[in-house]
């Protein structure tokens, strides 16, 4: 089933939330040059188990790659079509599931849960001024902004 409002999203990460339980999502405040974005990444499920399924390849190599690096930044409405750019982790190819985890959203420790596993590398990217991100999901907004650019009125992706 195609998913309302969907694309991707290209920005520079500034800010960031980690997901808490009463609102179970890691936040990054992207933006482009005229737009601030709030993006919700799912850390806890509602449903039983809990946890979130992962997985972090930090070479990863896929011909999707480079079809986003023509972007201009901004947000990109994508048709939900074979053989486009919208994801679809199954019938794309993009991985194997089996090599997905399981994890808490948050936990006492360092870096045994979600949290910390996306924080450590939204940090980065936040410190590196040409740093960007590529968020898929589903737009929602104008939504009022939890980060201190709260006086912007934020346009939001859920990615779930």
């Amino acid at each position: 089933m195609p998913i309302k409002n969907y694309g991707v999203l290209k920005g520079r990460p500034v800010d960031k939330r980690l997901g808490v339980s009463s609102n179970a999502h890691y936040q990054i405040l992207v933006v482009d040059e005229t737009t601030d974005y709030r993006i919700a990444i799912n850390v806890k499920s509602a449903l039983e188990p809990s946890e979130v399924e992962y997985l972090i390849d930090e070479q990863y190599q896929h011909p999707l790659l480079s079809q986003l690096g023509t972007l201009a930044l901004g947000f990109h409405p994508l048709a939900s079509k074979p053989g486009g750019e919208a994801v679809d982790f199954i019938r794309g190819n993009m991985f194997d599931p089996i090599d997905m985890r399981p994890l808490p959203f948050n936990v006492p420790g360092v870096d045994n849960d979600l949290n910390e596993k996306i924080d450590k590398h939204v940090v980065r990217a936040i410190s590196d001024e040409n740093a960007l991100v590529y968020v898929f999901g589903q737009r929602w907004g104008p939504v009022a902004s939890s980060f201190s650019r709260a006086n912007h009125h934020c346009f939001a992706a859920k990615s779930e």
